[in-house]
């Protein structure tokens, strides 16, 4: 993918998923809305709400840097050297 689009458009593409996420991590985060939302209708009085985060399979609490995606894009361009 780096070798065939420019480092501009590569960036437009990454912040449009951030601010829209489409695909696997999209659905994790529809399918917690809706499990938190049927649990907490019926959880017990004075237990605790639950959130999203409680049921997404994964929580990233730190932020990546842009080394850790560009290390990360690179060792996906190493994997998929050769296969389009």
């Amino acid at each position: 993918m780096l070798e065939r689009i420019d480092s501009r458009t590569l960036a437009e593409y990454m912040a449009l998923d951030r601010i829209d996420p489409q695909g696997s991590l999209r659905g994790d985060v529809q399918a917690a809305v809706v499990a938190s939302t049927v649990a907490n209708c019926h959880r017990g009085k004075g237990s605790r709400a639950f959130g999203i985060k409680d049921f997404l399979p994964f929580t990233q609490d730190e932020k990546q840097t842009s080394s850790d995606i560009e290390t990360q894009l690179m060792q996906l361009v190493q994997l998929t050297k050769g296969s389009d």
